[in-house]
């Protein structure tokens, strides 16, 4: 793919903290969103732990998604203490979480850190990128709008087909 667009190029730890913290920012939304019955049927919950940011909602599957820990040696590094206090509070929720490491992440040791606490690597979900310049114009019928109450359904049964 790199031949398409360019040379590869590494990005830089700014932007990949940029980027990192909108997805982070994202989800975390997704869980101040929930309505009042569901944030007390699921204990809904978003707790903050330093640069740590911790997700949880009993019940729901997947982890990856609904019980995470999130920002954890992006803007800076982490230490052994700060992983510590992250893991003693979502262990104590007593469900499966997952904590999302990439190889940008600071130190360096912190995959080491959460395999020495018996972590085991999951899914490794990918981004790319690409140049903005140059990129194909798609001819579609397909929509792009904000859906209402009136289609939460609708929208609900996609997100439930698409992800489980």
């Amino acid at each position: 793919m790199s031949a398409r667009w360019g040379p590869r190029t590494e990005m830089a730890p700014q932007d990949f903290a940029s980027l990192e913290g909108i997805e982070f920012d994202a989800s975390i939304d997704l869980f101040r969103a929930a309505p009042e019955p569901v944030r007390a049927a699921h204990a809904v919950e978003v707790r903050y732990f330093g640069p740590a940011t911790c997700t949880s909602c009993k019940g729901v599957e997947p982890a990856a998604i609904f019980r995470r820990v999130v920002g954890l040696g992006v803007s800076r590094a982490a230490s052994e203490s700060e992983l510590d206090a992250v893991l003693a509070h979502m262990d104590s929720l007593g469900q499966r979480f997952a904590l999302p490491v990439a190889p940008q992440y600071r130190p360096p040791a912190l995959a080491s850190w959460l395999e020495a606490r018996r972590f085991a690597k999951g899914y490794a979900w990918m981004k790319f990128r690409r140049p903005c310049e140059g990129a194909p114009q798609a001819k579609t019928d397909l929509e792009v709008r904000v859906v209402g109450r009136e289609s939460a359904a609708d929208f609900g049964r996609v997100v439930a087909a698409g992800f489980g």
